[in-house]
């Protein structure tokens, strides 16, 4: 597409990721190859890990603070 003699690019297309980070995963493989099983697999596993981090961190402040919570 262009708009003014110029080529629209998206936002995240000039820098150029070293590091592929699982939400950075998700996208490209939802948006750039269509691979739509394989970005639905990496966002549900990334959901998983955030509520088992969560989770983790929770139990651990409600067992160092006990005396707080009772």
């Amino acid at each position: 597409l262009r708009a003014g003699g110029q080529r629209l690019r998206h936002p995240g297309d000039h820098r150029r990721r070293r590091l592929k980070v699982a939400a950075t995963l998700a996208y490209d493989e939802f948006l750039n190859t269509l691979n739509w099983p394989l970005g639905a697999t990496v966002a549900v596993l990334l959901l998983i890990a955030n509520v088992v981090i969560i989770v983790g961190c929770n139990r651990l402040v409600e067992r160092r603070y006990k005396q707080v919570f009772e």
